[in-house]
């Protein structure tokens, strides 16, 4: 296989990652994420003398999928995204496009993928992984062969994608962590939609340091006294003073890799903290 990345720089800011997948023999080739910058895809392409198969998008957001039309113009390929988020893709309020006034992307009507679903790149195979969180319908690409994971913006190195844009969730971008990412083996490469690529096992201490104790983050403030009440009540933390220690402790260790997006849960947690000392 051959893999490259290409950061390509975006409206939205940070620069998106794009990665050109091959089967070397075949020459067969898959696009993840063509943000941008068609001409700097194209010439990549041109390098490695490619047959491009797949234009595959992880979600629908324009910083990942600006140079999808003029991409499938000028070099073919068939575009893949799931199901759900095909009814996304057009949707100038969940993609963020109207920024930019970017067209419509036309789909195929075999275009559309789901959970579990197999796309071949010559004899290499990648499994689709239904990731929600990020948006309802993103989606991770896995190659087992390889020990490589495509996870668009489900989770970065040292932290996990923005769920407060339309159709996001922080249950849903936790449950797809947890339950089928990092159940993945753990030299798994994990290569994210932004930023430097990271690995299973490098991820699995910050999610099992912090998921079990800190499920009262996912409340707002305004709701976190009843939450500390049923967490005393069914004993998911300690009551008394070592209650209230469990919590902060959890806090203090994962304060420095949360993101400024999640200042919201950073309160939950406060508030869940001094509840449970005052009424422990």
């Amino acid at each position: 296989m051959i893999l490259k990345e290409l950061k390509i720089k975006s409206w939205m800011g940070d620069a998106t990652n794009c990665y050109i997948v091959q089967d070397e023999e075949s020459k067969e080739t898959m696009v993840i994420d063509p943000a941008g910058d068609v001409d700097k895809i194209v010439e990549m392409l041109d390098i490695l003398q490619a047959k491009l198969k797949y234009i595959y998008l992880t979600h629908c957001h324009g910083d990942h999928t600006g140079a999808v039309t003029e991409l499938k113009n000028r070099r073919g390929g068939k575009i893949l995204i799931n199901r759900i988020e095909s009814e996304n893709l057009n949707n100038p309020s969940v993609t963020l496009n109207y920024y930019i006034g970017m067209p419509d992307i036309e789909l195929e009507t075999d275009s559309r993928i789901d959970d579990d679903d197999l796309i071949h790149l010559g004899n290499i195979e990648f499994k689709v992984i239904h990731t929600p969180g990020h948006t309802n319908g993103s989606t991770s690409l896995y190659c087992e062969e390889e020990k490589m994971l495509f996870s668009g913006d489900t989770i970065f190195h040292g932290t996990w994608g923005r769920t407060d844009l339309p159709t996001g969730g922080f249950t849903d971008i936790m449950d797809s962590i947890t339950n089928k990412i990092l159940l993945l083996p753990d030299d798994t490469i994990i290569y994210p939609g932004h930023g430097k690529s990271t690995m299973v096992k490098e991820e699995k201490p910050i999610y099992q340091g912090m998921w079990g104790i800190l499920e009262v983050g996912l409340v707002s403030f305004g709701t976190c006294t009843m939450t500390a009440l049923i967490i005393m009540t069914t004993g998911v933390l300690q009551t008394g003073d070592t209650g209230a220690i469990l919590v902060l402790n959890a806090f203090q260790n994962n304060f420095g890799i949360l993101r400024k997006s999640h200042i919201g849960y950073y309160n939950s947690i406060v508030c869940v903290y001094v509840i449970s000392w005052i009424f422990c």
